[in-house]
């Protein structure tokens, strides 16, 4: 069972506000909705597929399937992209990046649809190994002009999760589990989970 994550930790984790996001190519979007956790937010109408809304925010056109998103808010969908979105797949593999500081982590993207402004929410991304011992964590002050919309929510691509190892072997060839959530001040507001496999594709 996912631990449930009562309050936003800013003492130890990797906080990344990421580049403005208010221009870019298109968002192709495939795959299912994540598992919608929380309630609680006032109604609020979200642009559908390829719909705009903010006057800072940039408007992507993107498949006009929009086979992931879309529904009720709130919900959110764990995937992998800069600028395109990729579902991970649950036992699927997910690759380790060798960073140019010598540190590793893993790539994530979040595709997310919210009752209320994403402003003063924070997105956060869990790794931990199948026991439930942290490997890192990254936590992202969300800005809607930092936020591209996709499938009728939020899309942002191209975030890493830094790893707290020493060595490639330490994760490589193991599984782990990747945790995307949403939460405001009173605690986690949506979550999508996956069972990763990590592969090291460098030697």
């Amino acid at each position: 069972m996912m631990r449930r994550f009562s309050r936003v930790d800013r003492s130890t984790a990797h906080v990344d506000r990421g580049p403005a996001r208010r221009f870019g190519p298109t968002i192709a979007c495939s795959g299912r909705v994540g598992a919608l956790v929380g309630a609680g937010l006032a109604a609020a109408v979200l642009h559908g597929c390829g719909g705009g809304g903010g006057t800072d925010a940039a408007v992507i056109p993107v498949d006009a399937a929009c086979t992931v998103g879309g529904g009720a808010p709130p919900w959110i969908v764990l995937g992998t992209g800069e600028a395109s979105f990729v579902e991970l797949a649950d036992g699927g593999d997910i690759e380790l990046v060798h960073g140019p500081q010598g540190g590793y982590h893993l790539p994530a993207t979040a595709l997310f649809g919210l009752a209320t402004s994403p402003d003063m929410l924070v997105l956060r991304y869990d790794v931990s190994r199948t026991d439930g011992t942290i490997l890192g964590t990254t936590q992202i002050a969300l800005n809607e002009r930092r936020l591209t919309h996709a499938c009728g929510g939020w899309f942002r691509g191209g975030d890493i999760v830094v790893l707290s190892i020493t060595a490639p072997a330490a994760v490589a060839d193991a599984d782990v589990d990747l945790v995307v959530s949403v939460l405001d001040a009173d605690g986690e507001v949506v979550r999508d989970a996956r069972r990763l496999h990590v592969v090291d594709a460098l030697p």
